[in-house]
C-alpha cells in the first residue's frame, strides 16, 4: 500500500509539473513553440528612478551610460554612490554626477566558447540524470525492483537539458536596462 501511495505522489507531482510547464517556460503550442530563440522575459516594471539598482551592480560589469548631453559611454563599472557613478572608459577612470546620467544599460559580458560548452554539457548531464532517475523510480515504487531505463530515455533527457542550457545562454546574452532617470532628477 505504501508503494501505491508513493506512486500516486510521483504521478500527481509529474502531472502538476507538466500542466504548469507552459506557465513557467515556453508554450507547448502556438507561434513560439519549439523555438529556442523566441523566449520572452517575465515582465519587469521599468527601472525609473531606481538608482539602487545601479549601486548594486557588480564591479567590472560592462555598462552603457547615456549622459544628459546625449553622448553614450561604454565602460566598465567601478562603483556608484548616492551622488556619482565611477567607471573606467578606454582605460581612464571617469566619474559622472548622478544628475548627468539618463540611462544605464547592463551589457552582456563576452563569454568564451569553453564556458558555453561547459554550460551545455552540464545541462545535458543534469537532464539525462533527471530523466533516467525519474523513469527508474516509477517501477521501483510499483514493484520494489530497480529497473534500468533504456538509453533513449537518458539520451532524451540529455537533449532536453542541453536545449534548456542553450536557451538560458541566449537569454543571458541580452542587454538589460538597469536605470532610467525620472523627470524630476534631470
Amino acid at each position: 500500500m505504501t508503494r501505491l501511495a508513493g506512486l500516486v505522489v510521483v504521478l500527481m507531482a509529474s502531472v502538476t509539473a507538466g500542466a504548469c510547464g507552459p506557465i513557467y517556460g515556453r508554450p507547448m503550442f502556438g507561434p513560439m513553440s519549439g523555438s529556442l530563440h523566441a523566449s520572452r522575459a517575465a515582465y519587469e516594471p521599468p527601472p525609473i528612478g531606481r538608482w539602487d539598482a545601479v549601486m548594486s551592480l557588480q564591479a567590472d560589469s560592462l555598462i552603457e551610460v547615456l549622459a544628459a548631453d546625449g553622448t553614450t559611454h561604454v565602460a566598465q563599472f567601478v562603483k556608484a554612490s548616492l551622488g556619482s557613478l565611477a567607471l573606467v572608459e578606454n582605460g581612464a577612470p571617469t566619474a559622472m554626477p548622478r544628475t548627468d546620467v539618463v540611462r544605464v544599460t547592463l551589457l552582456p559580458s563576452p563569454r568564451t566558447t569553453d564556458a558555453t560548452v561547459k554550460d551545455v554539457a552540464a545541462g545535458a548531464a543534469k537532464g539525462a540524470a533527471g530523466a533516467g532517475i525519474g523513469v527508474a523510480l516509477i517501477p521501483y515504487l510499483l514493484t520494489g525492483h530497480l529497473w534500468m531505463p533504456p538509453a533513449r530515455i537518458w539520451g532524451m533527457g540529455a537533449v532536453l537539458g542541453a536545449g534548456g542550457a542553450v536557451g538560458r545562454q541566449k537569454d543571458a546574452q541580452m542587454a538589460r536596462t538597469v536605470y532610467i532617470a525620472s523627470l524630476g532628477r534631470m
